[in-house]
């Protein structure tokens, strides 16, 4: 095999681990579905609404002292409150 099929089966080996592990945390009741959740990592958040890392954390940044403020701040992390991010991004016309 050569150095990328190599590649490619262990992403995909990879990938069925990642499958398995959730699968099995759903079933124990660990992990809630990111649509349900009420504030959402910068990652899920990058996830869910398909806009990206860099331009989420500057969006936080922008916005952090502002009316629309949508972030909560848990040490170095940032959590965004998903209903307020869909309310600021339904009010913005670009990004």
């Amino acid at each position: 095999m050569r150095k990328s099929e190599l590649t490619r089966e262990k992403q995909r080996l990879l990938w069925e681990v990642f499958i398995i592990d959730n699968i099995e945390a759903k079933m124990k009741g660990k992990m809630v579905p990111i649509w349900e959740k009420y504030m959402l990592t910068v990652d899920e958040a990058v996830q869910y609404f398909g806009i990206g890392e860099k331009k989420i954390r500057m969006l936080i940044s922008e916005n952090t002292d502002t009316d629309y403020c949508f972030t909560v701040q848990v040490g170095n992390k940032s959590l965004i409150n998903r209903h307020k991010f869909e309310e600021f991004l339904n009010q913005t016309t670009s990004l």
